[in-house]
């Protein structure tokens, strides 16, 4: 199962109902979508460091790669960098100038690019904020497995952004991720917005919500792990 991922998101739909509900102080931490609205960070995606090659391979450094992509060749079109590349301009927070490569990538299937890609949109990094195309891009990824897309995906759910409202779907993708991620502040976050979501449902709807998460794992013969994580 892929396990990379990029710690940072939009505040925390589940955020705006603090007003209503009572948090306790583990609650009160930050989380990834709490992180993620500050002004002053740069996204951390050190995790990725020691992740394989991309689809396009090249043997040049990143920075001569990076360099060459700053000039198009003479299709017009941008010159293709490897998905490492790609991520150093995304941590320096060269969104522009990552964005036409993770269009390359994504749309030649690169699972990782899809969500990073998804992020920005959803995010606005470098482009305009695109809910729908955003949840297209990151239910792509979720669905491979990545558990900071799941963690989108059900604070989207739950707030309605880029589709429709749908609390259990939303505990769905929380618990997903809560099961992916591993051991961290991101699976910390998860947690405190799954049990958000889940205090928050009746109990016919958090027994539809575990059953279409096992459902969800069966069918990529993991269902056992559902009973793994509390």
């Amino acid at each position: 199962m892929n396990r990379h991922l990029i710690p940072l998101a939009a505040v925390s739909a589940l955020a705006l109902l603090s007003a209503t509900a009572t948090v306790s102080p583990v609650q009160a931490q930050d989380s990834v979508f709490e992180i993620g609205s500050r002004t002053d960070t740069v996204p951390d995606v050190s995790e990725y460091d020691s992740i394989g090659k991309g689809l396009l391979l090249n043997e040049k450094t990143q920075e001569e790669m990076i360099e060459e992509a700053a000039a198009e060749d003479k299709t017009g079109r941008p010159v293709a960098l490897t998905y490492e590349a790609v991520l150093k301009l995304y941590k320096e927070g060269q969104y522009e100038r990552a964005l036409p490569h993770l269009e390359l990538l994504s749309n030649g299937g690169h699972t990782a690019a899809k969500e990073i890609l998804g992020i920005m949109y959803n995010l606005g990094q470098g482009v305009e904020k695109d809910p729908k195309k955003a949840y297209t891009l990151l239910s792509e990824s979720a669905e491979k497995g990545r558990p900071l897309s799941q963690h989108h995906l059900g604070v989207m759910s739950f707030s309605g952004s880029g589709t429709h409202q749908d609390s259990i779907k939303a505990l769905m993708w929380l618990q997903l991720s809560l099961i992916n991620y591993p051991d961290g502040e991101e699976k910390n976050a998860a947690r405190r917005d799954r049990d958000s979501v889940f205090s928050r449902l009746n109990r016919r709807d958090r027994e539809n919500a575990m059953q279409l998460t096992r459902e969800w794992l069966a069918k990529r013969g993991e269902a056992h792990l559902l009973d793994m994580v509390k």
